[in-house]
């Protein structure tokens, strides 16, 4: 692999990802009570056993907005994430109905939040998309966790552009790369520094989120002990999505240079067909997975597919 990395076609592939936003985030914007009615207004009514009383309960208190919009905004301005909202209640659900519920890789871990944590992620989630989407850094062509975009967009980008490239002789490489393994919070953390701008008390309010964080099992109505967590983050919180859609963007940078389309988990090579761009495409393959050293990718799910067989 040494050798294949350093080859000079290999680091004629590189890409400098240590791009600078056009503006930095130094501080989160207060909200008002009328934020955070809004906000009330459009959760939903599920709870969690970590909150002290029902989420109905909360929303119907007439007194609610004031004292809810001084806790975030004193979280917001003093960069700190409260320490009592750290913990979450991990329930394991099985991926699909027929895998077998002994193979303890077959279930998804759904992290139980309690709801003012989430009221406090969906004031952050907000403001920060609004810094990312202003300064381009989540791909045009990134298709989950983004309004108004699913895996319906993703399906007709790839099916338009494949057969663009039949229609002019050329053949289109898909190449299907999994994450098997949570992110680091230091190089997450350093993500949003150097390429987001986020600095000053906004970084700090990540740190702060971020680390320090543990987590309970709840199955068959027995709770296990509390387990610091030190890498990843909730799943089933509403910034996570958004933390690795910027995590994950480093991938993006790479394939657009070649002019490939790469929505996370997908990548879509498009070229003229010679003997040639077999060699080609596994070595860009390898620049890739050099640069997603901070991830790992699960080769067992990681497959690559031409079409068509045959061209003009």
């Amino acid at each position: 692999m040494s050798y294949i990395t350093g080859h000079p076609l290999v680091k004629s592939c590189g890409l400098d990802t240590k791009t600078s936003p056009r503006s930095t985030l130094l501080n989160y914007s207060s909200v008002t009570t009328v934020d955070i009615s809004r906000l009330l207004g459009q959760a939903h009514n599920k709870h969690c056993s970590l909150d002290p009383c029902p989420t109905w309960l909360v929303k119907s208190l007439s007194v609610r907005p004031d004292i809810l919009t001084k806790l975030v905004n004193t979280s917001l301005q003093s960069g700190t994430f409260p320490s009592s909202q750290r913990h979450a209640l991990v329930t394991p659900a099985l991926k699909k109905p027929y895998l077998d519920p002994s193979v303890p890789s077959n279930y998804r871990p759904i992290s139980n939040l309690s709801f003012v944590s989430k009221l406090f992620e969906g004031v952050v989630a907000r403001q920060l998309t609004a810094h990312l989407e202003f300064n381009n850094i989540i791909p045009a062509v990134q298709s989950a966790y983004r309004r108004n975009h699913s895996t319906e967009t993703a399906l007709l980008k790839i099916c338009n552009d494949a057969l663009w490239a039949a229609d002019n002789c050329m053949v289109t490489f898909v190449v299907l790369l999994d994450y098997s393994a949570a992110f680091d919070h230091s190089i997450m953390l350093n993500i949003l520094e150097q390429r987001c701008g986020v600095i000053g008390q906004v970084l700090q309010w990540d740190t702060s989120y971020l680390r320090g964080r543990s987590y309970a099992v709840v199955a068959c109505g027995v709770t296990s002990e509390t387990v610091d967590l030190d890498c990843g983050i909730p799943q089933g919180s509403s910034i996570g999505p958004l933390k690795f859609v910027v995590y994950a963007a480093d991938l993006h940078a790479v394939t657009s240079r070649h002019h490939v389309i790469a929505p996370v988990r997908l990548l879509k090579l498009i070229w003229r067909f010679e003997m040639s761009v077999y060699y080609y495409v596994i070595l860009l393959l390898c620049r890739i997975v050099s640069l997603m050293t901070h991830s790992c990718t699960d080769t067992r799910k990681s497959e690559m597919y031409s079409w068509p067989r045959k061209t003009c």
